[in-house]
């Protein structure tokens, strides 16, 4: 795994076995994502010589490994002076932003490593507006620009020439410089006197039509004054009626509440009388629907009275006709009889015979049961 033999030797610090790496790999990896993790875990493990070894192989100082971590953001947060320095040496971007939006100064100064920082001030970083700024930052500001100016000074003695012929030759010319330079500053200041004497007449007669003009205002105002100050007194005027109203009005809205508690008083009792009579009603209706169930439970009796009345009229019907037939039967059998009984007479007057006696003339025949 080429990947990690390169990692893990920037961590260690391993130069032999990166170079081997290095070989290994090719020039052409070193602009993708191993060499790039390869130059962070340098960043990360403090290795300059690896860090160095990588920039030369051709990694860029401002790459972002997989992690979108950059060697310059992870040397600060780390307190790795020697690598930042190097890093911001070889042109590392300290403006550009991490994964969380954070710059290089912002991580260093958040991870309080205040030699990065110091660092990166002297790179020219500078705190942003969301950083805060605290008593040892602005210090340490200070100290930078300080060493800055001083090294600043430092090569400027080095590498300037002796000055004293040249300085000598300037003072000559300085002084009559100097003398032209007083003359023509007399010339300028009579100028600027004539120039302000002008503007002052200029602006005097400015100042005085705005005088005029401010004048001819003032009567207006004061007529305008006099206006509102009528107009005034017709508004107190008619603030005072206004005012009138809104007591009476205030005196009906009083009125109106007190007839409206009373309404409520009213209706409120009016309510307990209706939920009364509600209940009443309720209870008439409960005893309707008792009433209506005792009339349906007759209707009902009734309605099995009238079926057995019609089942009893038609028994007493067929009684009837069955009663009917048999009278007509038995007036039948006494119509015979009496017949008989007729015919018995005339055969004894026939015969000679005495009337029967009305015991044997009830029944001509032997039996004694009436029956034939």
């Amino acid at each position: 795994m080429q990947e990690i033999d390169l990692c893990k030797a920037a961590t260690d610090g391993d130069l032999e076995a990166l170079s081997a790496a290095i070989n290994t790999a090719g020039p052409r990896v070193s602009t993708q994502s191993k060499g790039k993790n390869a130059l962070v875990c340098a960043a990360a493990g403090n290795r300059l010589d690896a860090l160095l070894l990588l920039l030369e192989w051709g990694v860029s100082v401002n790459c972002e490994d997989d992690n979108k971590r950059r060697p310059l953001h992870v040397a600060c947060s780390l307190g790795f002076t020697r690598v930042a320095q190097e890093l911001l040496r070889r042109k590392a971007d300290f403006a550009a932003l991490d994964a969380e939006n954070n710059s290089a100064l912002t991580v260093a100064v958040n991870s309080k490593q205040l030699q990065c920082a110091k660092a990166l001030f002297k790179a020219g970083a500078r705190l942003g507006p969301n950083d805060n700024p605290t008593a040892s930052l602005t210090k340490l500001l200070a100290e930078v620009e300080i060493e800055v100016v001083v090294d600043q000074l430092k090569d400027f003695a080095a590498n300037t020439d002796s000055i004293t012929d040249d300085l000598a030759d300037a003072e000559g010319k300085v002084w009559e410089s100097q003398r032209d330079h007083m003359r023509l500053l007399t010339m300028r200041e009579e100028q600027k006197a004539g120039n302000l004497v002008a503007s002052l007449d200029h602006r005097l007669e400015t100042e005085m039509e705005c005088y005029d003009k401010v004048k001819k205002n003032e009567d207006t105002l004061a007529k305008e004054l006099s206006d509102l100050r009528a107009n005034l007194q017709s508004v107190e005027t008619s603030t005072g009626l206004l005012r009138s109203e809104i007591d009476k009005t205030e005196a009906a809205a009083k009125r109106a509440a007190e007839e409206e508690r009373e309404g409520d008083v009213e209706y409120k009792t009016m309510t307990a009388a209706l939920a009364k009579d509600q209940a009443e009603k309720d209870a008439a209706d409960r005893d309707i629907k008792m009433k209506e169930e005792a009339r349906d439970q007759a209707l009902a009796q009734v309605s099995g009275l009238q079926e057995e009345m019609k089942a009893v009229k038609r028994r007493n019907k067929d009684l009837a006709e069955e009663l009917k037939a048999e009278s007509a039967q038995l007036r039948g059998w006494e119509r015979n009889k009496e017949a008989a009984a007729a015919l018995t007479e005339k055969a004894h007057a026939l015969l000679g015979t005495g009337p029967l006696s009305p015991k044997r003339a009830q029944s001509p025949w032997k039996g004694t049961d009436n029956t034939y």
